[in-house]
């Protein structure tokens, strides 16, 4: 959760110039998408305040449903492999297999971690063009705001 999280504020500080992550509150998703792809603690759930604030249109927060619905498939299945070749790569590390078949397995963790994050970036950069400049930037301070809450609690 904390590794994804820290995706998410890497990616939205690139795209939006130091800002956020954006989420679509549950209530206006489709079932499939509001039960957050089997994850129940998903970071978003803690960022559905954040959309509120931006005051989206009804136009902006379909939109933002449309793209998230769009990406939805292959979120779900690159983190899907994702998790899979963790497993085996966790499997691997307590077995006595030799180093490079490892490596081969990590290098494959990798890869997918790659793929899952230019996936997100792509949505991010769709998202982004829904808001409005003013919206934009109440994101950007809100996420500037919300990576060093982080930062302090890391440092603890």
């Amino acid at each position: 959760m904390w590794l994804r999280l820290a995706f998410v504020v890497t990616v939205l500080s690139i795209t939006l110039d130091g800002a956020s992550a954006l989420a679509v509150p549950d209530a206006l998703l489709p079932p499939a998408i509001a039960q957050n792809e089997g994850r129940p603690n998903r970071p978003d759930r803690g960022m559905q305040s954040w959309i509120g604030e931006l005051n989206l249109t009804p136009d902006q927060m379909q939109r933002m449903q449309a793209i998230r619905s769009r990406y939805q498939n292959q979120i779900s299945q690159r983190t899907q492999a994702l998790r899979q070749a963790e497993t085996e790569l966790q499997q691997l590390m307590a077995s006595n297999v030799d180093s490079n078949q490892i490596r081969a397995k990590h290098n494959q963790v990798q890869s997918l971690r790659q793929q899952l994050a230019q996936v997100r970036f792509e949505i991010m950069l769709e998202m982004r063009e829904v808001l409005t400049p003013e919206q934009r930037r109440q994101l950007a301070e809100r996420m500037t705001h919300r990576r060093q809450n982080f930062r302090d609690r890391r440092m603890r």
